[in-house]
């Protein structure tokens, strides 16, 4: 469970990172 909530938060990162590069 704390794994899969590492990979969330580290996607949702990932995520806001690509977001922010595409604006």
């Amino acid at each position: 469970m704390k794994v899969f909530l590492i990979l969330l938060l580290g996607i949702s990162v990932a995520a806001g990172f690509d977001f922010n590069g595409l604006r």
